[in-house]
């Protein structure tokens, strides 16, 4: 029984290594961009910008999250079936936004929506 759950994990790993994967040098500032079955990714996002991030406390919960940079994105975020954002930021508009949080907003996002340029 081990041996046949190991062979079909084995397997899955296999199948998921042998996905297409390639590697792309972009621009001036070379970057490595992963494109894996016709998406673009760009990586991490820099624990600098993070730590730029605006944060607001819930009022209801008093919890506290950070921007949703997709939110204020030409791109936009899909917000789930409860309202919520899928990778569990909080959707609001903060009075500035940190210049380091523009570029990575403009770079990964297609740039911030016509009403947020101004932040």
């Amino acid at each position: 029984m081990f041996v046949k759950l190991h062979r079909q994990a084995t397997n899955t790993v296999h199948a998921a290594a042998a996905a297409p994967l390639t590697r792309d040098r972009a621009g001036g500032n070379q970057e490595t961009i992963i494109k894996r079955e016709g998406k673009r990714r760009l990586g991490k996002i820099p624990l600098g910008v993070l730590q730029q991030l605006p944060v607001q406390v819930d009022p209801a919960s008093g919890q506290s999250l950070s921007l949703c940079m997709r939110f204020l994105s030409n791109i936009g975020c899909e917000v789930e079936g409860d309202g919520g954002c899928p990778s569990g930021r909080g959707h609001f508009v903060p009075k500035k936004l940190h210049p380091l949080v523009k570029n990575e907003i403009n770079r990964r996002f297609q740039g911030l929506k016509n009403e947020h340029k101004q932040l």
